[in-house]
């Protein structure tokens, strides 16, 4: 009897290893997430610092932008920086399509964590349960 219950624990550590795994990488990838977050935060900021301290006219483009006549119509650097910004755009939305992704794939990720440790009590529950019916019809049975 006692190896049965000796090893019906050892299941339930071995599911507790695993929720811990579980955890564990959850956790890493939350902080993944949040350090990507601010690292691209950051790298923003500097390069919006980097053209400020230069001032908007050491930038070629710029330059050659504001020296145009209005009635000329787009020149071919202004053509150029519009596909630029435009591609841009494209970037920042898949960008923000896949951290969407990621951030939808960890909701998930976390509810069926809740969802198997519900199951692993669950599961502790019934088998406390039978393991005290298994003692009960033990003790009954004639010896």
């Amino acid at each position: 009897m006692q190896k049965k219950l000796h090893n019906g624990l050892k299941i339930i550590k071995l599911s507790q290893a695993m929720k811990r795994k579980v955890t564990v990488v959850i956790i890493t990838l939350i902080i993944i997430l949040i350090g990507g977050y601010y690292y691209e935060q950051e790298n923003t900021r500097s390069q919006h610092k980097g053209l400020y301290q230069k001032g908007p006219l050491s930038n070629p483009n710029i330059e050659t932008a504001n020296f145009v006549a209005a009635n000329e119509g787009p020149t071919v650097n202004e053509i150029e920086l519009k596909s630029q910004l435009e591609e841009l755009n494209e970037q920042l939305i898949d960008a923000r399509a896949e951290l969407k992704l990621a951030q939808d794939k960890l909701i998930l990720s976390t509810s069926k964590n809740t969802i198997l440790e519900n199951d692993l009590q669950d599961s502790r529950d019934t088998l406390e349960t039978l393991q005290k019916v298994l003692e009960r019809i033990a003790e009954s049975m004639p010896k």
